[in-house]
């Protein structure tokens, strides 16, 4: 079962993660409008490892 989505980000307007696609074979994520996003930093967060990325474009 998917997780429900809870973010408000729609209702905004904005994207939410759904949205993004990941291309495995070049390690990078893809915005709606086709744009990369440029990874920025990574921590841990509930023992999870988070990576951060992001771009102007969407």
């Amino acid at each position: 079962m998917p997780r429900p989505e809870t973010s408000g980000n729609l209702g905004k307007g904005m994207h939410v993660k759904a949205d993004f696609a990941y291309d495995p074979a070049r390690d990078v994520y893809v915005c709606p409008a086709g744009e990369e996003l440029t990874y920025r930093y990574s921590r841990e967060e509930d023992g999870l490892r988070v990576g951060r990325h992001w771009t102007n474009e969407c």
